[in-house]
């Protein structure tokens, strides 16, 4: 094999290595399906439930999060359907 041969041999399987490492650490969030609903309109369906300092909301894996404060009083972090508004989880936020 000719030096060149062995340089270009080199590149190319550190751009193998380099690609199979940057899949590995991917952005994995999904978007939002089409027809979801607006940020304003997710945080008036969590208020409406009695929720209340809603200080965060973003999408997550095709759901939007919703960092809040429950109606007894807990902070808390929803995952709200992005379509219809409901709230599928509720978890307490660790301090």
């Amino acid at each position: 094999m000719t030096p060149r041969m062995t340089i270009a041999a080199i590149a190319i399987a550190a751009g193998t290595i380099v690609s199979a490492s940057g899949m590995a650490f991917a952005d994995t969030d999904r978007a939002l399906p089409e027809g979801s609903l607006g940020i304003d309109k997710v945080a008036a369906t969590v208020e409406a439930e009695g929720y209340t300092r809603i200080s965060e909301i973003e999408s997550d894996d095709g759901y939007y999060e919703v960092t809040a404060t429950h109606p007894d009083g807990r902070r808390v972090e929803l995952r709200v359907d992005p379509q219809s508004g409901e709230i599928l989880r509720i978890e307490t936020e660790d301090d």
